[in-house]
C-alpha cells in the first residue's frame, strides 16, 4: 500500500472517530501515542494491501466509528504491538496474516534460519472486582466453592478464565499449520497485570487436585484438562502483560514498544528435548518479545535449591523477585 494513501485514510477517519477511543484522545490533546500508532502503520503498510489496513483502521482499531469498544481496541493494540517488535525484527521475512487453511490466519509469520514461525495473538478481557477471591490454576467449580466459604462467609468465588485458554488453543490449531521441523508456532496471550500472569501460568502448568479426580490440570501438564490432540500445532505460549501499556494512559512513553513490557516464553512439555523444535526454542526463542524466559527459569531454580543456600535478586522490568 502507499504511504500517501495511508495517511489520507488516516486523516480522514480520525475526524470521525469517537472521542472515547484513546487514539482519538491522543490526537486531539497531540501527545504521542497517536502519533506513534501513524509511524507503525507506516512501517506496515509497505507489507500490506489498502484492504488490509483499511480494516485493521476501521474494524480493529475502530477509527471513523462514533462509538468506542474497549475490548475491541485493547485486543488490537496488543495484537499491533507483537505485529511491530516481528516487523522490527524479522522485516524482510515478515508475513502480514498468511494464511494456512483456507481463509483463517494467523497475526503474521517471518522465517528466522530455516524455521517459518506464525504467531497468534489474543487478549482476554479480565473483570476487576476486589470482593471476588482468585484461584490460580483450574480448579473444580464445587472444590473452588468450598475454599472460598473456609475463607471467609461472605467471600465469592471469581469466575476462572480457564476455558478461555482452550478456545485459544483451539482457535491457534485452527489457524496454525502443522507443527513439524520447518516451522514453530506460538500463541501470544496478552493481559494487563502481573498477577494475570500468575492466573494464566497455572492455566499452563498447575497440577490441581479434584476431588472427582478429572483431568483439571494445566495444558501443557501430563494431565492436562484440554485433549493435547485439540493444540497439536502449538509449540509454546507467550505470557505478556503489554495490555497494560494500553490501557495505562502514559503520555510519555512508546506504548506500542514492548520492551518496556514483560514476557515469558513456555515450549510445550510434551515436545521432545532432543527434537528440533526444543532446540530452535532453547537458541531463538527464549527472548522472543524481549521475554525473561532465562531469568525465570534461573529464579525458578534458584527456588528449588532453597531459600538459605542462595541468595539471588532478578531485576525484570520493574518486577524485583529476591530471595531471602
Amino acid at each position: 500500500m502507499k504511504q500517501q494513501n495511508l495517511e489520507n485514510i488516516l486523516d480522514r477517519l480520525i475526524k470521525t472517530t469517537s472521542t472515547e477511543n484513546p487514539l482519538k484522545c491522543s490526537f486531539d490533546n497531540n501527545t504521542r501515542y497517536y502519533q506513534d500508532f501513524r509511524i507503525l502503520c507506516s512501517n506496515l503498510c509497505e507489507k500490506t494491501s489498502e484492504r488490509q489496513i483499511s480494516e485493521l483502521l476501521e474494524r480493529k482499531f475502530l477509527l471513523g466509528k462514533p462509538k468506542y469498544h474497549e475490548e475491541t481496541f485493547l485486543q488490537s493494540a496488543s495484537e499491533l504491538s507483537v505485529i511491530g517488535y516481528v516487523l522490527e525484527k524479522y522485516g524482510i521475512t515478515f508475513e502480514y496474516e498468511p494464511q494456512y487453511n483456507g481463509r483463517r490466519n494467523p497475526e503474521c509469520s517471518f522465517k528466522d534460519y530455516d524455521t517459518t514461525v506464525n504467531v497468534e495473538v489474543k487478549c482476554p478481557v479480565i473483570a476487576r472486582d476486589n470482593n471476588l477471591i482468585e484461584l490460580v490454576g483450574r480448579v473444580p467449580l464445587k472444590d473452588g466453592a468450598s475454599f472460598a466459604q473456609l475463607y471467609s462467609d461472605n467471600s465469592a468465588l471469581k469466575k476462572n478464565n480457564d476455558n478461555k485458554i482452550k478456545d485459544y488453543l483451539q482457535s491457534a490449531q485452527l489457524k496454525f499449520p502443522v507443527s513439524d521441523d520447518t516451522n514453530f508456532n506460538i500463541l501470544v496471550i496478552c493481559v494487563s497485570e502481573y498477577s494475570d500472569m500468575d492466573a494464566w501460568y497455572g492455566y499452563l502448568f498447575n497440577d490441581t487436585f479434584s476431588s472427582k479426580h478429572e483431568n483439571v490440570s494445566g495444558v501443557f501438564t501430563a494431565d492436562s484438562f484440554v485433549p493435547t490432540e485439540e493444540f497439536s500445532s502449538v509449540d509454546a505460549v507467550v505470557l505478556s502483560n503489554v495490555t497494560k501499556a494500553h490501557s495505562s494512559g502514559n503520555t510519555e512513553l512508546n506504548l506500542w514498544d514492548m520492551s518496556d513490557s514483560f514476557s515469558l516464553c513456555f515450549l510445550k512439555l510434551s515436545i521432545k528435548p532432543e527434537s528440533k523444535t526444543c532446540r530452535y526454542w532453547e537458541e531463538h526463542m527464549l527472548n522472543f518479545l524481549y521475554a525473561k524466559t532465562s531469568e525465570f527459569f534461573d529464579y525458578q531454580r534458584a527456588l528449588d535449591s532453597g531459600f538459605h543456600a542462595i541468595k539471588e535478586t532478578y531485576h525484570s522490568g520493574d518486577i524485583v523477585m529476591q530471595l531471602n
